[in-house]
């Protein structure tokens, strides 16, 4: 979302983000065998070109996963520019139902969900026109949960767009 802005700015009037995840997000990382930082994964390499032709992928391949590397430069640009949604309204709805993973007991899970309940918290920081809401009775997939929360959010995005005002917190 961030890059799209970025380079179509022109066309981005507002923004709803359902359940971020963003470069600082604690993932589990198979690889590492723990949760880290996504842009912690970063293998420091160049990230190549999106492939627009040829055969379609076939699988996951490792070698070919970069996104902690891509995750690692939004980082980056972030440090430089923390609100690159400008004055955008921007609404970011949380998922207020986050289980622990199976195998790992609450008690285990408990700093890693708050770690990810601030994430998508300073999600909201990325505009000077934003609104955060968590959504109690959503887990991640709120669209399916609860689609009338996202369809209020976009509502309340085009309105502010639409009128020239601020969201309210």
């Amino acid at each position: 979302m961030r890059l799209y802005t970025q380079e179509y700015g022109g066309e981005v009037a507002g923004v709803v983000l359902v359940d971020p995840a963003d470069e600082s997000s604690l993932l589990f990382s198979t690889t590492a065998n723990q949760w880290m930082k996504l842009r912690d994964q970063a293998k420091s390499r160049v990230v190549p070109e999106p492939r627009l032709t040829g055969p379609p992928s076939s699988g996951y391949n490792p070698d070919e996963d970069y996104l902690g590397d891509e995750a690692r430069l939004l980082y980056i640009k972030r440090q430089k520019n923390p609100e690159p949604l400008g004055d955008r309204p921007l609404f970011v709805l949380a998922a207020g139902k986050r289980p622990s993973p199976p195998g790992m007991s609450e008690e285990a899970y408990r700093d890693i969900r708050r770690a990810i309940d601030n994430d998508r918290r300073e999600a909201a920081h990325l505009s000077h026109n934003s609104k955060f809401l968590l959504d109690a009775n959503s887990g991640h997939d709120i669209q399916i949960d609860d689609p009338k929360a996202v369809a209020e959010a976009v509502e309340e995005v085009v309105v502010a767009v639409k009128n020239h005002t601020r969201l309210i917190p």
